[in-house]
């Protein structure tokens, strides 16, 4: 996820979906609008559209690389928190992001580091008053990390019980970041921890970018059958994949649906990519490619993948996004 959107509104990444039954014991949870808030994205709490979600993860509390949370004046904010209670929506604490890996993997790699650690994020969703933490670890990557994340679960869920016990709070909210593949996925333990989560949040987006060696939409419905990596590319393989491979209830995965595009130097999607060319690659929200639509790019629609894309006028680079009805083919 590009760590500098906005998301909530213009630039955001709504998830979408019915959940049924949590945790056993967990309170009946039945739809989930659920927007990642970034606390530096330059959009004010009065102007977040509290009607169009059931939900925030306000990103983020970040780590450094020896797993120490930093300090930041934004996060937390118990004006957003009390903003948002007015509007009966809740706030999850988001931990982590793309850049703390390496700090989570240290962390959860020693015991007591990881009880501090968990202590620490629990006493900041209490004491400002947020419903619950997302943990956003993107993502564990060998078999020393899938242990790690699975403690850090099983901690987190551990204390957070702990303190509604303790301040007579009703159950926090625990949610967690799952990977659209197996690639990454097979170092997530999800029958250990799926019993500890109130939902996984699937990362059903930034399927392509400068990191792979094909061109594709980011975040396509269904595979194209010209794409050289069809057989994991598409929303509907992620959900696939975790739910018939992995064997996490459909109702417990919350669908992200991103709201930015995917700058990229091809004259067409399924392109190689040039590896000479990755300074030419770029995120943009949603406000830009409206711009870029309202201008000389040309709009495309592949309806195989059910994605729109948008062609430049010199035709050597492309956008791939979601507009309106990728969105409500996705929710459908």
């Amino acid at each position: 996820m590009p760590p500098h959107l906005q998301l909530v509104c213009a630039c955001l990444v709504l998830s979408a979906s019915i959940v049924g039954p949590s945790r056993v014991h967990a309170q009946r949870v039945h739809r989930v609008f659920l927007g990642y808030y970034a606390a530096f994205g330059g959009l004010e709490v009065e102007q977040i559209p509290f009607d169009e979600v059931t939900h925030l993860s306000h990103a983020f509390l970040a780590l450094d690389d020896q797993g120490k949370v930093l300090k930041s004046d934004r996060v937390p904010s118990k004006a957003l928190v009390d903003a948002a209670h007015q509007h009966r929506v809740k706030v999850l604490l988001s931990v982590g992001g793309g850049k703390t890996t390496l700090g989570l993997a240290k962390a959860a790699a020693d015991k007591e580091q990881l009880r501090k650690l968990v202590a620490e994020i629990v006493e900041v969703v209490a004491g400002s008053g947020y419903d619950g933490v997302d943990l956003n670890w993107e993502f564990p990557s060998d078999r020393k990390t899938r242990q790690g994340f699975t403690e850090l679960v099983k901690e987190l869920r551990d204390q957070l019980d702990a303190q509604a016990t303790k301040d007579s709070h009703g159950e926090y909210l625990l949610t967690a970041a799952l990977p659209p593949s197996g690639r990454l996925g097979k170092y997530i333990d999800s029958g250990a921890v799926q019993s500890r989560v109130d939902w996984f949040n699937l990362a059903a987006y930034d399927m392509s970018g400068p990191w792979e060696k094909t061109a594709g939409h980011h975040a396509p419905l269904f595979a194209s059958p010209y794409d050289p990596d069809k057989s994991w590319r598409s929303v509907s393989s992620a959900v696939e994949y975790w739910s018939k491979e992995r064997g996490v209830p459909v109702e417990r995965l919350v669908v992200g649906l991103p709201m930015y595009g995917r700058l990229m130097p091809v004259k067409q999607p399924h392109e190689p990519l040039d590896p000479e060319k990755r300074d030419q690659h770029g995120a943009m929200d949603f406000r830009e490619i409206r711009q870029l639509a309202g201008k000389d790019w040309t709009a495309m629609w592949d309806d195989k993948s059910k994605v729109p894309w948008l062609r430049s006028p010199e035709g050597d680079r492309l956008v791939c996004y979601d507009d309106r009805n990728s969105i409500h083919s996705k929710a459908d």
